[in-house]
């Protein structure tokens, strides 16, 4: 099992920069400035100092309470985890951590989602947090939340389609 950096210098060769070897399989993962958040199959949170491509350094791999996460985003120390199935009992919902000390990261914030739609992406513009969801039949969600405090992601809208949404992708207000 590795995480693997790759230089985008050249853009019509991937260049690999350096691998760390980690103990489990990643399942997700994020980028916030010079650190990379990974999450493993054991449900570890890794934080890996990435500022120098060639001298990846493992800053902390700690156990954190989680169900499955769908997908990570990282902003100014801030994690955000998605989930797509619950755990053991494990409520699913928008998790936030504080990543801000790496060695050791503290969940702040949770909203339960209800379990009619899972989590497959998330988007962050300032501070809203936009999350598409889905069934297995086919029926779509966009739900909106305030994270202006990240301790406590408030739902401010949500919009079902008929139609799968199987990602969010946000872009810069012009």
């Amino acid at each position: 099992h590795e995480f693997h950096v790759f230089s985008l210098s050249n853009p019509t060769e991937l260049s690999p920069i350096n691998t760390l070897s980690v103990p489990e399989r990643l399942i997700s993962l994020a980028t916030d400035g010079q650190r990379a958040y990974l999450v493993d199959s054991a449900l570890h949170l890794l934080i890996i100092d990435i500022s120098n491509p060639a001298v990846l350094v493992q800053l902390s791999r700690t156990q954190i309470e989680l169900g499955v996460p769908r997908m990570l985003r990282a902003v100014s120390g801030v994690l955000y985890v998605v989930e797509a199935v619950g755990l053991d009992g494990v409520p699913t919902g928008l998790r936030v951590i504080d990543v801000s000390d790496p060695s050791g990261p503290v969940q702040i914030g949770f909203y339960a989602f209800n379990q009619e739609f899972e989590a497959h992406s998330i988007g962050i513009q300032g501070n809203t947090a936009m999350i598409a969801r889905g069934t297995i039949d086919g029926k779509g969600s966009i739900e909106l939340f305030d994270i202006d405090n990240p301790g406590a992601p408030v739902l401010i809208a949500s919009h079902v389609v008929d139609g799968a949404i199987e990602g969010i992708v946000t872009a810069p207000m012009k």
